[in-house]
This record gives structure tokens, sequence and C-alpha cells, in this order.
């Protein structure tokens, strides 16, 4: 799960990439309002491995590592 805050109304971008830089994920791509979000990533399918998840809500953005294991 991947939780943020808005303040104030924007264009959020929440996209999940592989090492290769692939886009393997578009969790968001749209206009939300203020408030807290939360959203379920479903890696259903994708390989383990280490993963990058890039927040874009207006000017900001950031990037995180994510791992993930197959049972």
């Amino acid at each position: 799960m991947i939780c943020f805050t808005l303040s104030e109304r924007r264009v959020v971008a929440l996209e999940c990439f592989d090492v290769l830089g692939r886009e393997v994920a578009t969790l968001v791509d749209g206009e939300l309002n203020p408030g807290e979000h939360s959203i379920v990533f479903d890696a259903t399918g994708l390989p383990s491995g280490v993963y990058f998840v890039r927040f874009t809500a207006g000017k900001f953005y950031n990037t995180t590592t994510v791992l993930f294991m197959n049972k």
C-alpha cells in the first residue's frame, strides 16, 4: 500500500518501473482532491526484484526504491 497526503487538488502520477527503466504499472494518473490517499499496488505477475515507484504531484516529485518478493 502506498499512502500520501495532498494539501490541495493536484494532478498526480504514481508509476512503477523495473531496474531497466521500463514502466511496469501506472497506479494513478489524474487529478485528485486534497486529503489522504491510499493506493494498493497489486504486484501479481511481476517477478521478484527491485522496483522504483515515482510519485509526481504538480512540480513535486519523489522516487522510492521498493523490493518485491514472490512467495
